[in-house]
């Protein structure tokens, strides 16, 4: 298998790693490369540069956006999730990827409000999603999001981690657990 570091960030960063056909990137953040921040205060401004930097690295992997298997989407506030969610359903229609989303303490840089972590495959033959979904309210929560619960290739295999949601996508299980429950 091949290895290449592609689209560099700086000189101790690579935007991109790929080996074979998986793409591993850096995370996307709204910092750009003379240190300034995209969009101040802008969730769906920093979504957006986040997923411009992505979205180059990818370029240089010889990929795009489409070839996006896997996003794990940090925001620091919930607040947020509206706003970010949106923004990645429009630039990632029809995409599909497994994801997960995480609301963090902080970021890098405390201006920074999103990251978003993702992997790609480039592959031979197109890859696979294994139980697609589509909702117009993500679980109540407002926002539509798209994704599915396996993405497959030829070579490689991402699953969607598990945050309470049933597999069927029939709600979310275990409501109302407290910390108390798993100290017993």
């Amino acid at each position: 298998m091949s290895l290449a570091r592609v689209a560099a960030s700086d000189e101790n960063t690579a935007g991109a790693v790929r080996a074979g056909e998986r793409v591993f990137l850096s995370a996307g953040n709204a910092v750009e490369p003379d240190g300034t921040v995209r969009g101040l205060g802008d969730a769906a401004s920093q979504t957006h540069a986040a997923l411009d930097r992505l979205e180059r690295a990818l370029d240089a992997a010889g990929g795009s956006l489409g070839n996006v298997t896997k996003l794990t989407t940090c925001v620091v506030d919930r607040g947020h999730r509206t706003a970010v969610y949106a923004a990645i359903a429009e630039r990632l229609k029809g995409v599909h990827p497994v994801s997960t989303g995480l609301v963090v303490a902080g970021l890098p840089r405390p201006e920074l409000i999103v990251q978003i972590d993702a992997e790609a495959a480039i592959p031979s033959a197109p890859a696979r999603r294994v139980r697609p979904y589509t909702f117009d309210s993500w679980h109540g929560q407002g926002f539509a999001w798209q994704g599915a619960m396996v993405v497959a290739t030829d070579d490689e295999l991402f699953v969607r981690g598990q945050t309470g949601s049933r597999l069927d996508h029939s709600g979310t299980a275990g409501l109302g657990r407290t910390c108390d429950t798993y100290r017993r």
